[in-house]
């Protein structure tokens, strides 16, 4: 299940760059982490990086790895603070992170 999560995870990072944006340290990090280990330590931070910030200003929610990791079937390989951090970002933002097949509902 990880290694199919690293690859939504390259995914991603294919698309912000398909928009044009330079994600070369989030690249660096799933070459040298993997993409679970990536997504833990992006939630595990106290602020948001600055690649979240771009992308909230551009509405490109379905590009963050926080939506990404609230998304079936990715949200059962982690716990649940990190879930939980995910989700807040989203919600500070003003977007609701649940689709048809999340985990929940809105």
């Amino acid at each position: 299940m990880r290694k199919e999560f690293h690859n939504e995870m390259v995914k991603i990072y294919e698309e912000e760059k398909n928009i044009g944006r330079n994600t070369t340290y989030f690249r660096k990090m799933l070459n040298n982490k993997g993409g679970f280990q990536t997504a833990v330590n992006l939630l595990s931070k106290p602020q948001p990086q600055t690649g979240f910030k771009k992308l909230r200003d551009r509405k490109n929610f379905e590009l963050k790895v926080e939506f990404l990791v609230l998304q079936e079937p990715w949200w059962h390989i982690f716990e649940q603070k990190y879930l939980d951090e995910a989700e807040k970002r989203l919600r500070d933002c003003g977007f609701n992170p649940y689709k048809k097949g999340s985990r929940e509902s809105c």
